[in-house]
């Protein structure tokens, strides 16, 4: 509890969401359990003028730890036209995360894409049911009692991408990603951009070999490169997602 307690005293905006706090031995159902103690130990009316963070952060969005509640709403795409079946027909469905859960699905295959305008291509398929743009709030995913074993992730190819990757197998161990590896971005350099982002939190200690030589490329001649995965071209994409 004191330990805790001087987490958050030293983070009062951390921003981060409930199971991504970064306290050793820590289990979020106690945090859950103790959080109005927690509040209570703390001097909410501190000021917080030492906290890297508090430029970043919008106090608004932040609960009373200072940390981001989950989102409401998941975004999901139905591949399979006997799971849209279930639904009137409905490819694309965009509802509260404990419907979403609650859906009587049983997919083969669960592909999880960072952004819409990539997700959105993807062809039906038996068995697959598609999730995109969940940002950093990953900890919907363990939420899900229909996910599959064969978890397949496609980002962005750049840091701030293989920082996502590497959370979301954090809480899918079975994850494997897509699209992300040396050869995609030797293929697609010429599309890529220098990224203006400053600082880009580390990613966990989960990605591949293969994983950490390609995040190792992006910044290979001493400035951080950013290929955003709308910008490789479909026809090569779909070759590489797989298949069943």
């Amino acid at each position: 509890l004191l330990t805790v307690r001087a987490w958050f005293a030293a983070n009062p905006r951390s921003g981060l969401t409930i199971r991504q706090v970064p306290v050793e031995g820590l289990h979020t159902k106690w945090l859950a359990k103790h959080r109005s103690l927690v509040v209570a130990l703390l001097d909410l009316t501190a000021g917080d003028s030492d906290d890297d963070h508090s430029d970043e952060v919008d106090p608004e969005t932040l609960d009373a730890l200072g940390l981001q509640p989950l989102p409401s709403h998941m975004d999901i795409i139905l591949a399979d036209p006997k799971d849209r079946r279930l639904i009137a027909g409905i490819r694309h469905l965009r509802a509260p995360v404990e419907e979403i859960a609650s859906l009587p699905l049983a997919p083969s295959r669960v592909l999880i894409v960072e952004n819409k305008e990539s997700a959105l291509p993807v062809e039906d398929e038996a068995g697959l049911v598609i999730i995109h743009s969940l940002g950093n709030f990953l900890d919907t995913l363990p939420v899900l009692p229909w996910l599959p074993t064969t978890v397949v992730y496609w980002g962005d190819l750049d840091r701030a991408g293989f920082t996502l990757l590497s959370r979301a197998r954090t809480r899918v161990p079975t994850l494997q990603s897509v699209l992300m590896d040396r050869d995609t971005l030797h293929r697609h350099r010429g599309l890529a951009n220098v990224d203006p982002t400053g600082r880009v939190d580390a990613p966990d200690p989960t990605l591949t070999h293969e994983e950490h030589l390609t995040l190792e490329a992006l910044s290979a001649n001493g400035e951080h490169l950013r290929l955003e995965q709308e910008r490789i071209p479909w026809t090569y994409a779909k070759t590489k997602l797989p298949r069943p």
